[in-house]
């Protein structure tokens, strides 16, 4: 979805370049050299991590998560995600996560300036279904959209991304219990948005809920219903680039790996009873 959005020029989303390396270091540090410099830094990590973007298919110019962003600040789950540190993640639970947020918009609006022009902001992290209450907060004319999915696909998903991102700094990789930090985390982003929908955490009018199955079944139908859904132009030109966008890369890229949850400790019945509340409340 995050690609398919980019491909609106009206839109403008952090890439992966730019998260890591907003300013140049030294004279001459242009931004081609920059990307440059972020494609053979992924390469390296793929060398490490085999089969990183095999699951995960980015490259400098890609729209990044902002956990990137949050990372400079040092609240990130990104960190959780590559490194087993059981005290960060007390802290980060325990943390307030407004400051992060606030160098968010800071870190937005310094490449907004950058640019020389305004344009509609387009953002995606799993991660701030834990932090809505910030993101309310410092964003309160937002529009969000959540996208649902079958909760053991993904968390299958997670636990297999995981555990390559790991790999590479670990002598112990510990699949079962990636498996139960994963469902645990999970479990509680579902209960933060039951939550932040039952108490009406957002108004309504910028809040959209879509299944993830219906935007790889349709994608451009699913782009164009969210532009209606917010009174947003959807111009001709821009459709004809959705299309072709996903013509060029059925389901963002992403497909042909799978992970076996057995090897995570995840029992597929145990999970859907946990998930079933999420699962009722959003179709999936």
């Amino acid at each position: 979805m995050h690609k398919l959005l980019a491909a609106d020029p009206e839109n403008r989303f952090p890439s992966v370049w730019e998260t890591t390396s907003p300013l140049p270091r030294k004279r001459g540090d242009t931004p081609a050299r920059r990307i440059g410099k972020m494609d053979r830094q992924l390469a390296a990590f793929e060398r490490m991590a085999p089969g990183f973007r095999a699951v995960h298919p980015i490259d400098a110019v890609s729209p990044q998560e902002c956990s990137e962003i949050t990372a400079h600040v040092f609240r990130s789950y990104r960190f959780e995600t590559t490194h087993h540190i059981p005290a960060y993640r007390t802290w980060l639970r325990a943390a307030d996560h407004a400051p992060a947020y606030r160098f968010h918009r800071r870190f937005l609006q310094h490449l907004q300036r950058i640019d020389g022009r305004p344009r509609r902001w387009v953002l995606k992290c799993p991660d701030h279904v834990f932090t809505l209450d910030a993101l309310a907060a410092e964003y309160p004319d937002a529009r969000l959209v959540f996208l649902h999915r079958d909760p053991v696909e993904v968390l299958a998903s997670v636990a297999g991304l995981t555990a390559i991102l790991r790999r590479p700094f670990t002598a112990n990789l510990d699949k079962r219990a990636i498996g139960r930090q994963v469902a645990g985390d999970w479990l509680q982003g579902t209960q933060a948005m039951l939550r932040a929908d039952a108490e009406g955490l957002f108004p309504e009018e910028r809040v959209m809920h879509l299944r993830f199955r219906d935007l790889t079944e349709a994608p451009v139908a699913t782009i164009a219903a969210m532009y209606k859904r917010f009174g947003l132009p959807l111009a001709s030109e821009t459709r004809r680039r959705l299309e072709q966008r996903a013509a060029r890369l059925p389901r963002g890229g992403y497909g042909g790996v799978t992970h076996a949850l057995a090897d995570y400790g995840i029992d597929a019945d145990s999970m859907r009873r946990r998930f079933a509340a999420y699962a009722a409340r959003f179709g999936v």
